[in-house]
């Protein structure tokens, strides 16, 4: 368990902790044996990797949506910062520049470039039903 955030270590962490030091020793035995006493393996040949479970977290793992969406960001920004930098070249407007759409569709109703899909169903839970149905 670790001290500051109270989280506990899977099983397999605690395991991977108790015989790492084993399995190094034995690995280190068997690669002197093949490669200095029998000569089985040559000296520069390559040695197996280990999959331990290992004591930090994997960061989540972005979904290929989560990209789209960040590459249209990206993309977005570009494109009113471009055309912020030339309002200021040529001394326009700053509210004249922002009343105008940069989009054909506005972001809370598009996905991709392209109008949202949606059921009717999907909009309400059974339980919401209004009570003349």
């Amino acid at each position: 368990m670790t001290t500051d955030t109270q989280e506990i270590l899977p099983k397999a962490v605690v395991e991977t902790v108790g015989k790492i030091h084993l399995r190094g020793a034995e690995q280190y035995k068997s690669c002197i044996e093949e490669r200095l006493l029998k000569n089985d393996t040559p000296i520069s040949g390559t040695i197996a990797r280990n999959s331990f479970a290992q004591l930090s977290r994997r960061n989540k793992v972005v979904q290929w949506k989560d990209n789209e969406k960040i590459a249209e960001l990206k993309s977005d920004c570009s494109l009113c910062s471009k055309l912020y930098i030339a309002n200021q070249a040529r001394e326009g407007n700053l509210e004249e520049f922002f009343k105008h759409v940069n989009q054909t569709l506005p972001p809370s109703l598009a996905e991709g470039g392209k109008l949202r899909q949606a059921k009717k169903s999907a909009l309400l839970d059974c339980g919401t039903l209004p009570a003349f149905m």
